[in-house]
């Protein structure tokens, strides 16, 4: 039809098609032509108004991945938590909300870029947790959701202002001292800020800034370090109520977003160090976008037959029972410069065990989703540095959907002289069959005063490379095995932190020792 001839020629004629038709043509508009045509005249108004959801909805899957796609393969108890937001969706709402948050991530105006900050973390959580890991249109296997946020994020001047707080003028909710203008640049993570924000919003801030990995600033910030590390080293922000990893003391099963980022801060800096960089890093928006589709029927459906490889981090022991304990009332140490010692590049490799499930150090009072089963397992750890087949160390565990049905939770128990020696306590935040596992490990006595550190571990794709988000590979957020080769054998400890490790270890152990503990600790830091 030919919308410009005489039979509809002139101003408005377009209007004056069948309602049907003018609907049909208005969803091969993009949004913001739509948007500019409902601004001609109160005719085109009323075909665009927010109430005609048909039409916002073609709007919003032009632009983003249809949520329901990624809601149908969500879990039940997800599902049943997130009914609510299904039952309210609008479609216009949520499109001015997704352009709303974009547009404060690339703005230059730094007072824009602070308004509806909990609404846009908020938001940018919702476009991670909706990403679409099915074919979304013919042009591409990619999400549009990833899109939207990798070129957000990669070309905005302004992303770390959605991570740090550069404020003042602020009081941390944790940390122990105030800014000031001796330490003005502290670049506070918005979790850590006490004023203006919500629990919930304090709690999806930590989350954001693990989806999206570590920044530059935090990178090259001591102070950032320090920051992070003075809520890992926190004897009292884990305990027995929380199975000594990080979890809520006091809303048993849920994560502790807050302890889990600067986990998350700490040893992934220390793995950069430890790998020298020879090992893709997975990190980012698309690695954790968790791969729910078919996993009721996946026996292994936490893919811990896959491989895994990590590492941990750990202070000087006296450093450690300063920070926690002996040190004067307000005067609190802070942590920007104490050295702390990583371990080597260890690997596991793991089989499903059912012979565990009575296992008593696989037991657990914090509550879990079911809607999975619990998955045990035991296999091996050794060093990649290792050549000796024979230097292997036992390794058995179990991994559980959190309660939320959403991240999965991980312990490993780590054996060697004949006697359970350490328990690893991890959160994989992405979900199942994403990127890494990030918690805590302290010794299976538990003794007071104990040692305590930070862990990571991430699936190992043998002989292969990261696969990218949505590619044809069922998992994603793989470490490559064709640089944990011999290039890791060879490697030169030429890190100052490095050159440290075997004479702190030493230092550790003995410490331990006259500090009352178990002196079976002593070997202990050798191997986790």
């Amino acid at each position: 039809m030919d919308l410009l001839g005489s039979s509809l020629s002139g101003p408005n004629r377009l209007l004056e098609l069948a309602p049907e038709i003018i609907q049909h043509i208005l969803e091969y508009l993009k949004p913001k032509d739509v948007l500019s045509l409902s601004q001609t005249c109160s005719t085109a108004r009323q075909f665009t108004l927010p109430s005609n959801q048909l039409l916002w909805q073609t709007c919003f899957i032009q632009e983003f991945d249809d949520p329901r796609i990624a809601w149908e393969t969500w879990l039940p108890t997800a599902r049943r938590n997130n009914a609510k937001i299904e039952e309210e969706w609008d479609w216009y709402t949520e499109l001015r909300k997704r352009y709303i948050a974009i547009r404060a991530i690339v703005s230059e105006d730094a007072e824009k870029r602070k308004e509806n900050y909990e609404e846009n973390i908020a938001t940018l959580i919702s476009m991670v947790e909706t990403a679409s890991r099915l074919k979304v249109d013919k042009r591409s296997h990619e999400s549009l959701n990833m899109n939207e946020l990798m070129y957000a994020f990669e070309y905005s001047p302004s992303t770390e202002f959605f991570i740090h707080d550069f404020h003042t003028d602020r009081e941390s909710s944790l940390l122990p001292l105030l800014i000031t203008s001796t330490n003005i640049s502290r670049p506070l993570t918005r979790s850590m800020v006490s004023n203006g924000l919500s629990q919930s919003a304090s709690d999806l801030a930590s989350r954001f800034h693990i989806v999206h990995g570590l920044t530059a600033r935090e990178r090259q910030s001591r102070s950032a370090k320090g920051a992070a590390r003075s809520l890992v080293y926190d004897w009292f922000l884990t305990g027995p109520s929380a199975d000594y990893g990080p979890f809520k003391q006091d809303d048993p099963g849920e994560v502790n977003w807050k302890l889990l980022e600067a986990i998350y801060s700490v040893i992934t800096r220390n793995f950069e160090l430890v790998t020298d960089s020879r090992i893709h890093f997975p990190q980012g928006f698309q690695y954790n976008v968790a791969f729910h589709h078919r996993l009721a029927d996946d026996k292994d459906w936490a893919n811990i037959e896959g491989g895994l490889v990590g590492t941990y981090s750990f202070l000087d022991y006296t450093d450690l029972f300063h920070y926690n304990v002996a040190y004067r009332p307000g005067f609190r140490p802070q942590l920007d410069d104490n050295v702390e010692a990583y371990g080597d590049l260890m690997r596991l490799d793991l089989k499903l065990d059912n012979s565990l499930v009575t296992d008593p150090r696989l037991q657990t009072e914090l509550p879990f989703c079911d809607d999975l089963p619990k998955l045990f397992f035991s296999g091996v750890s050794r060093s990649h540095e290792e050549l000796d087949a024979t230097a292997l160390i036992l390794v058995r565990g179990f991994a559980a959907l959190v309660k939320n049905g959403k991240q999965v939770r991980w312990r490993f128990i780590i054996a060697y002289g004949g006697e359970d020696q350490w328990q690893l306590e991890g959160v994989q935040p992405g979900g199942p069959q994403t990127g890494g596992i990030f918690g805590l490990w302290s010794h299976c006595g538990h003794e007071a005063n104990g040692p305590i550190g930070p862990f990571c571990y991430y699936p190992a794709l043998n002989g292969g490379t990261i696969p990218s988000h949505g590619s044809t590979q069922e998992y994603n957020g793989c470490l490559s095995e064709i640089t944990i080769s011999t290039d890791l054998q060879t490697q030169q400890e030429n890190e100052h932190e490095y050159t440290n490790v075997k004479s702190l270890r030493h230092r550790v152990s003995l410490q331990i020792a006259q500090q009352g503990q178990d002196i079976k600790v002593q070997a202990g830091l050798r191997r986790i």
